[in-house]
């Protein structure tokens, strides 16, 4: 039966931080690790100061660090965001400087290695960080957070982020259905077969996540050695009903990490005890893609609008910074008389623009015309 282990934490003050962390990863056997080579994967979407709630918190990462230095494990540290610079994005974090006090070298991605995905239902194969095949344990470090396209991100989609920056647009062009872009992230971490996971869910993100939602305190710290075990908590406690959102129902038909029907033992704080009724989620949208071949182009486009939500640009709070442009994977986004503007017979609705608008300049609305 997989665990996972939940304790409450009100704050990110160092010291409270570190107490409730040590015992945390005790109750799921991280004690026992010792002399291993462990790769961490924070969550940065991009440059974000620690109070918006996009990213890790520092000083989770830091208390996570030393604990398993304690044990003469060799430590790496990284992540790779779609658009910025991975240094500067983890510096704006404040984990760079975490990493860098704590002796962890800053993994940046480039140097990359094919990591084959046998079990894979659509991809038999990725080109990841290199550094997966110098490492003996992989560690998820997710942000609670809500996902405009995915309803919820957590340990198994945090790790999309091995791929390295706007190799990702390519994928989120390759696979423009939910459906199997869901399929994909799972497909990628039955590659990957992360170890652990540890969340950061102490002020976690509400509403239009991962990067334009609101911060939310809720006051945890979760970790597992079941990144799908941990996901289906976190999205329980968030009011989620787990088994129908894409990745997570995809997860569990592959059947690698739990079996349908399967129950969580949590040895700690029980998630039935910490369920929220009023945290701000993701509406489930309804995709008209399967019906594209059943209809014509113009009614396929007209119900693809009425019920599928698009990308819409404020003129007055965009500041022409073109990295939604940048990230595109579709280049449907193009700068004329001085505003973004957005070709939507090529737009795949993978908002991947959303995600990454630090200035807050895109809202998704549904729209006829």
């Amino acid at each position: 039966m997989a665990s996972v282990s939940i304790l409450k934490c009100g704050s990110y003050e160092e010291r409270e931080v570190v107490q409730i962390m040590n015992k945390l990863l005790d109750s799921v056997g991280l004690d026992k690790i010792k002399g291993k080579k462990i790769l961490l994967k924070p969550n940065i979407l991009y440059a974000a100061q620690p109070e918006k709630a996009v990213t890790t918190h520092p000083s989770v990462f830091k208390a996570i660090i030393r604990y398993l230095q304690k044990n003469g494990n060799t430590i790496f540290a990284g992540d790779s965001p779609a658009f910025q610079n991975q240094e500067a994005a983890a510096g704006k974090a404040g984990l760079k400087q975490v990493a860098d006090e704590c002796g962890v070298p800053w993994q940046d991605f480039t140097q990359t290695a094919v990591i084959p995905s046998p079990e894979g239902k659509l991809v038999k194969s990725f080109q990841l960080a290199s550094i997966l095949n110098d490492v003996d344990i992989v560690i998820s470090l997710p942000k609670m957070k809500t996902h405009s396209l995915m309803y919820y991100t957590g340990a198994i989609k945090n790790l999309f982020g091995l791929v390295p920056g706007l190799s990702k647009s390519a994928l989120h062009l390759r696979f423009p259905d939910r459906d199997n872009f869901a399929q994909m992230i799972v497909d990628l971490n039955l590659a990957v077969k992360p170890d652990y996971a540890i969340m950061d869910a102490i002020v976690g993100m509400e509403g239009p996540g991962p990067g334009s939602g609101k911060p939310r305190q809720v006051g945890l710290l979760l970790a597992s050695d079941n990144v799908l075990a941990l996901d289906m908590t976190a999205a329980r406690i968030m009011g989620y009903r787990p088994e129908g959102l894409p990745i997570l129902s995809q997860a569990l038909a592959c059947g690698f990490w739990l079996q349908a029907g399967e129950e969580i033992n949590y040895p700690l704080e029980k998630a039935e005890d910490l369920l929220f009724k009023d945290y701000r989620l993701i509406h489930h949208l309804h995709d008209a893609s399967m019906f594209r071949d059943y209809m014509p182009d113009w009614v396929f486009r007209l119900i693809k609008n009425l019920t599928v939500k698009r990308p819409v640009f404020n003129p007055k709070i965009c500041r022409l910074c073109r990295e939604c442009a940048r990230i595109c994977p579709a280049k449907a986004l193009f700068i004329e008389e001085n505003r973004v503007k957005v070709n939507y017979q090529k737009c795949i609705r993978c908002y991947c623009c959303h995600e990454i608008c630090s200035h807050h300049a895109i809202t998704l609305k549904k729209k006829v015309f």
